[in-house]
């Protein structure tokens, strides 16, 4: 489970989430309910004992538990990735960006794949 995963799923069971550095703090009625950590694994605080904690509290629990036990390394959405077009190249084949894998340059190309070439690029790599 993602990070926005967790936060939207946990926003629809109607509690508040608020993404710290490193820690998501899950709130009901002003209330701390838990301190979920987003880089460490099995971390978490939770503080449902006496405090009204709403209707959805086992299953918040579980939520909580689901998103602690996955790997960190999967908790990060996957970065969308794109084709970049010449912006003035119109109606040709050759016109697509493409970055050599082995030597970095990069050139334009038809829209085909071949070993050894990068053709979807992150906001990142761009």
């Amino acid at each position: 489970m993602t990070t926005n995963e967790f936060i939207k799923a946990v926003e629809n069971l109607g509690y508040e989430a608020e993404k710290d550095e490193g820690c998501i703090t899950v709130n009901y009625k002003n209330k701390i309910l838990a301190d979920v950590f987003i880089n460490e694994l099995y971390r978490m605080s939770s503080y449902f004992s006496g405090v009204d904690c709403g209707k959805n509290a086992g299953v918040l629990f579980a939520l909580i538990f689901q998103y602690v036990i996955t790997p960190i390394k999967d908790r990060e959405d996957k970065e969308k990735e794109f084709y970049l077009k010449h912006k003035w190249i119109k109606g040709c084949a050759i016109m697509y960006l493409y970055r050599n894998e082995l030597n970095g340059y990069c050139y334009l190309g038809e829209n085909k794949c071949r070993p050894h070439k990068q053709r979807r690029f992150t906001l990142k790599d761009i």
